[in-house]
């Protein structure tokens, strides 16, 4: 849901930043729920979930990191992690725990919307083009549930790695560049940093390998992109 009411939670201790980001994002057309403390959000989640999280990298109980990475373990919506830190290397943490996007404060509050919309209007997008079931290499791909299949057996996907699945099966054989893959997942380029497309593609190979350990038609292509093949 990218438009009215769409729901985001925050987990920011600054009462005065969640004042000012409660208020503007309700101005526009957001719904919003804060927290104050990581173990907090974790309670939540058992009742419900938001369309996206926007969690702060420094709390007073739990690292932004751990809570990023626990958040991911239960559910496959949109983390967009705040940090006052430039490091790249702190940026790339966070993405490698599953961060899907950061921004660095102090930040302008029209860009933090306009990252909120960008990546619910991917979460929308992800697969959305592609056949419900795809076949391949005896493994069976069902997108709009999330589960793979080989033989007899079958486990979950997350939404991401059913979408990426599902592009590069839709794409057999043919090199997808990093920068189209990253376009289709959250309509915008590599800005070179972002690794969360590697740790997602290495959790699928994993699970294509617990169903069958012969598997190996997932090709990196060493600095131009990804090759599925048939």
């Amino acid at each position: 849901m990218v438009g009215p009411r769409a729901c985001i939670w925050i987990v920011e201790d600054d009462p005065d930043i969640v004042e000012l980001i409660t208020h503007f994002l309700g101005r526009e057309g957001f719904s919003v729920r804060s927290f104050a403390r990581g173990q907090a959000l974790l309670s939540a989640i058992t009742e419900g979930l938001p369309e996206l999280f926007l969690i702060d990298l420094t709390l007073p109980d739990l690292d932004g990191i751990e809570l990023t990475r626990r958040v991911r373990a239960s559910c496959d919506r949109p983390v967009i992690l705040v940090t006052g830190r430039g490091a790249v290397k702190d940026r790339v943490t966070g993405l490698d725990a599953g961060a899907d996007d950061y921004i660095v404060k102090p930040f302008d509050l029209a860009e933090l919307s306009a990252r909120i919309r960008s990546n619910l209007r991917r979460t929308e997008a992800s697969g959305s083009s592609l056949p419900d079931e795809q076949r391949l290499d005896g493994f069976t791909l069902n997108s709009l549930v999330g589960t793979l299949s080989f033989k007899d057996n079958t486990i979950d996907l997350t939404e991401k790695e059913a979408a990426i699945l599902g592009y590069l099966a839709n794409n057999p054989n043919r090199v997808i560049p990093r920068d189209e893959m990253y376009l289709y997942l959250s309509g915008r380029n590599w800005d070179g940093v972002d690794r969360s497309l590697d740790v997602y593609l290495c959790r699928i190979r994993n699970k294509m390998h617990g169903l069958n350990p012969r598997y190996n038609g997932i090709k990196t292509i060493r600095g131009v992109g990804y090759k599925l093949t048939k």
